[in-house]
């Protein structure tokens, strides 16, 4: 370890809980907001309009688990990054949102894109 770094590297049975831990809380995320959007879909009737929406916000999500599924590092970067988006209400679903609701949707990407970039074994020192 060197002197300038602060925070010492996960050992590699951490960094193996760590990935663990961040793929279930990814796909229990992921999940839970597929279920919910072709619900409310179903519920709300399935225009073209709202099928278009329920693809692209599907699709994305879709992506960004793909991407932080075999890709740890990058994903966890891009789901920090949305998470981060989200909280601020920049993107364009929830710019009016209540902070609650804001928080809501960008915690557990920022949580996720944590773990999995500390889980990466490039963090810190070399394993």
């Amino acid at each position: 370890m060197s002197s300038t770094s602060s925070v010492p590297s996960p050992t590699p049975p951490t960094r193996r809980i760590l990935r663990i831990i961040a793929r279930v809380v990814l796909l229990l995320w992921v999940g839970f907001w597929l279920f919910f959007a072709t619900a409310s879909r179903i519920g709300e009737g399935m225009s073209a309009e709202g099928m278009t929406t329920l693809l692209v916000r599907g699709g994305v999500l879709l992506v960004l688990a793909a991407i932080a599924w075999f890709a740890p590092a990058v994903g966890g970067w891009l789901l920090v990054a949305s998470g981060v988006l989200l909280c601020t209400g920049f993107l364009p679903f929830a710019p009016r949102a209540l902070v609650v609701v804001r928080v809501f949707l960008g915690i557990p990407p920022i949580l996720v894109g944590t773990l999995l970039v500390l889980a990466f074994p490039g963090h810190g020192e070399s394993a």
